[in-house]
């Protein structure tokens, strides 16, 4: 294909280096798009800025057609925020530099160990015809699984990007563990439970972690939001579809640089769908609160039934690094003059509002021994480990028996291990309860006293009654 680049104008050499492939990007877009307005998704790291760099070289003098650049962490999970803003800076051509996140790994461990685990059971099953079926299917679940990976450029992508995470994790982890407290406690015990993201907050404002407080002025509460990450203040709203909505609010900001953003957009879970995206226009640097009033359209948002409608938030952003913005008597009108937000003057401090951030190394050790030694010391981390290799060894054993259930809690507890090599899992409480829970159950697998009834009955059988014997009772 190299050799016959007239014949197949459309493809690419395997493999090009990242600026090599991405100036070939700016000088097609260059060349042929003349009214290009670029739009830049990319990795905050060197593998997004080999791209940008080559895109711009490969530009030229047309690099001004970039319209807007947004990066995002090496682990974040959702960039719709950056997309939405590259779509509000108008751009019309999409150059995106990012890899995909998976946990195919962990998932085809897990269905191999059920593999293992279900065969066994259905071995001892030896009058059930279809013994062999469950095994058989979940084998070709794992295989295409597999396919699937192997078949498109993810896993290739993601060797290539292993040095890079790995060096960005090593570095994090070696950070993360130099915030702790100096002192033989600290070390036995580490700095407490829940203590992570107090401490990483406060050795990395106001630089790098995004923030927010509640200030009190007189019998006044109102919102301080500072911009350093990604950080969004978000509330649950349920407004219809096509309607006509009014935000109205008080800001306040000292720093001739500010800004304040808001957005109304469908999320599930962290990714969001359909947006409507406002900035909200006051004079940066004016003293006093400004009150502001804006009429916008909620466009498509929340529309569909009760089954396929998806939840709705109403989010404020300070888009400028190093500012602080303050936000108070936040109202979100409908058409019925109805206000469908609460607690908007902020009296009640956090309530209905909560925070969410994209950039996730300020929140999370991302790694599950390195968290636990970090708040627990090392007895807790040791505790945790003796504890996750005793239900291991009695899961196993279990399963080797044939039972399904063992075999199922074991391919859990893997497949959680493996995800905690490079996240931290317990450090949000229902997955906690989930990850605690699953690893005591293991643990005490087996060990309860009528399992050993049942087994010494099983071992010592009562005898059965031979025709002939004859049994003393009363006449």
């Amino acid at each position: 294909w190299g050799a016959q680049y007239k014949k197949y104008p459309w493809t690419i050499g395997f493999q090009p280096d990242y600026p090599g492939e991405s100036r070939v990007y700016g000088q097609f877009i260059a060349s042929k798009v003349p009214q290009a307005k670029i739009g830049v998704l990319m990795q905050d790291d060197s593998y997004g800025q080999n791209y940008y760099n080559g895109l711009l070289a490969g530009l030229g003098a047309a690099k001004s057609k970039i319209v807007d650049v947004e990066k995002y962490d090496a682990t974040a999970t959702d960039v719709s925020q950056q997309v939405v803003k590259l779509k509000a800076a108008g751009a019309n051509v999409f150059a995106l530099f990012a890899l995909p996140t998976q946990t195919i790994d962990a998932l085809v461990v897990a269905l191999m160990i059920l593999i293992w685990g279900t065969w066994l059971a259905r071995r001892k099953q030896s009058k059930h015809r279809g013994r062999s079926a469950v095994p058989l299917v979940m084998g070709l679940l794992t295989l295409m699984v597999m396919v699937a990976g192997v078949s498109g450029v993810f896993w290739r992508e993601r060797l290539e990007q292993t040095g890079t995470d790995a060096g960005i994790r090593l570095h994090h982890w070696a950070e993360v563990l130099n915030m702790r407290n100096a002192g033989v406690i600290t070390s036995l015990f580490g700095q407490g439970l829940g203590s992570f993201p107090a401490v990483s907050l406060a050795n990395q404002l106001p630089d790098q972690a995004g923030s927010y407080r509640y200030v009190s002025e007189g019998d006044n509460t109102y919102l301080a939001l500072n911009s350093a990450g990604t950080l969004y203040m978000a509330q649950r709203v349920e407004p219809r579809p096509t309607q006509t909505l009014k935000l109205e609010l008080s800001v306040r900001a000292t720093s001739t640089k500010s800004g304040l953003e808001a957005s109304l957009c469908e999320k599930n879970l962290f990714n969001s769908r359909r947006c409507q995206w406002l900035k909200v226009d006051f004079k940066a640097g004016a003293p006093g609160w400004q009150n502001h009033r804006q009429t916008f359209n909620s466009g498509e948002v929340g529309a569909g039934n009760l089954l396929t409608r998806r939840p709705v938030q109403f989010s404020l952003y300070n888009p400028n690094p190093g500012t602080v913005v303050d936000v108070d008597n936040v109202r979100l009108i409908d058409e019925s003059g109805h206000n469908l937000l609460s607690n908007g003057d902020f009296s009640q401090g956090g309530d209905f509002w909560f925070f969410k951030s994209g950039n996730h190394l300020v929140w999370h050790a991302k790694n599950l021994w390195v968290h636990l030694l970090f708040e627990q010391g090392w007895l807790g981390m040791s505790l945790f480990t003796l504890i996750l290799i005793l239900a291991l060894v009695r899961l196993a054993r279990t399963a080797a028996r044939g039972e399904l259930e063992a075999t199922v809690l074991l391919a859990s507890i893997v497949a959680w291990i493996i995800v905690g090599g490079v996240d931290s899992l317990v450090d949000a409480p229902r997955i906690a309860l989930l990850v605690y829970g699953s690893l005591f159950i293991g643990a005490a697998w087996g060990a309860a006293p009528h399992a050993r009834i049942r087994h010494q009955a099983h071992r010592h059988p009562h005898p059965r009654h031979r025709e002939g014997d004859h049994t003393a009772g009363p006449a």
